[in-house]
């Protein structure tokens, strides 16, 4: 087993390497004219409606079919960047609406996704890897995943990029799957690589580059902002857990629900969300867990174990207690003796 876990990651990675060097080869730079083409009078017809179009039309006006594919324009609408994912020679190209000039065209294996700053700096993305180019053609930066590329965005300096990625997987533990990046363009670099928080409730809808603060924001479905620093810190917990809370007040989903509510009140260290997450336990024992001796326990036994830790011994023992009856099987006997022997403590202290 050693062996072929060895033979797979050998043949992976010259399976990778082939795949770069062919990628470096085929891509061809070159400036182009609006004269494409070695007939003295050819013309080129550009066409930007529902595709970018480009089309070869020769001395008698009859026009040849050049190029068709999606595309975006910058901020300015000055240049759009344009692609192909079929069988084409030429996969994407960079046009300049102003100059009515194509600055460059290349090949990337299948892109899927691109985007254009207004000086030109683009981002062109396939399934599994994204380049970023200089107006020009230089590259600036690339980067290959083991997993599904699903979303690439470019700061509008063309400093900094995104990618957020899907399902993946990789045999040798380099797992790229459900992940948020952010890469600094300019010094060829991963600024970081993290599972996204703002996942848990809901799914973003568009992202915003602060690059002087060095802030990259998310704007979910319903438009709200989370933060995230630059180096990968999440700036917004506070608005994350209260919308975490919100929703679980509603949930009829009582296993998850408990174990959330416990989950929040770990990371809530100052109890300002203990009313609202003990409201949630509440529905648990209330409507969720009346046929369901186990779940009741549970439940009982979270809200003892949250009083602990807000130092609210003797309702943590209540708590403790009732669990036990509902469950004798219930493991929260140690518990039990450690608070009795401290309110007993206790006692002696007050006493004396």
């Amino acid at each position: 087993m050693g062996f072929l876990k060895f033979l797979s990651k050998l043949l992976k990675e010259a399976s990778r390497q082939q795949k770069a060097h062919e990628r470096q080869k085929a891509h061809e730079r070159k400036q182009i004219s609006p004269k494409i083409g070695s007939a003295p009078k050819e013309k080129i017809r550009v066409t930007i409606k529902e595709d970018f179009t480009i089309e070869r039309i020769d001395e008698d006006g009859f026009a040849d079919f050049e190029f068709s594919g999606e595309f975006v324009k910058s901020k300015s609408r000055e240049w759009v960047l344009a692609w192909d994912n079929s069988d084409s020679d030429d996969d994407y190209v960079l046009y300049n609406v102003k100059s009515k000039t194509f600055f460059v065209k290349g090949r990337n294996f299948k892109p899927e996704y691109g985007c254009v700053t207004d000086s030109g700096v683009f981002l062109i993305a396939s399934t599994d890897a994204l380049q970023v180019f200089s107006h020009d053609g230089n590259e600036l930066f690339s980067r290959e995943f083991s997993a599904q590329v699903e979303v690439v965005k470019i700061s509008p300096s063309g400093k900094f990029a995104l990618c957020e990625t899907g399902f993946g997987s990789s045999n040798d533990g380099e797992d790229d799957g459900d992940k948020l990046f952010l890469f600094d363009v300019e010094n060829k670099k991963e600024l970081f690589s993290i599972e996204p928080d703002y996942k848990e409730i809901n799914y973003c809808d568009d992202y915003k580059f602060n690059e002087e603060a060095k802030e990259l924001i998310i704007l979910d479905n319903n438009k709200k902002k989370f933060r995230y620093s630059f180096s990968g810190d999440f700036l917004d917990k506070e608005v994350l857990v209260e919308k975490r809370i919100n929703k679980l007040l509603s949930s009829t989903d009582y296993p998850s629900a408990l174990y959330e509510a416990d989950r929040i009140l770990k990371e809530d260290i100052d109890g300002k969300y203990a009313e609202k997450a003990f409201r949630t336990i509440d529905r648990v024992i209330s409507y969720g867990a009346q046929e369901d001796l186990l779940l009741h326990a549970k439940a009982l036994k979270t809200k003892g174990l949250i009083y602990e830790r807000l130092g609210r011994i003797n309702e943590a023992i209540e708590y403790y207690d009732a669990a036990l009856v509902s469950d004798p099987k219930c493991r929260v006997k140690g518990r039990l003796d450690v608070l009795r022997k401290q309110q007993a403590d206790e006692g002696v202290k007050k006493a004396g």
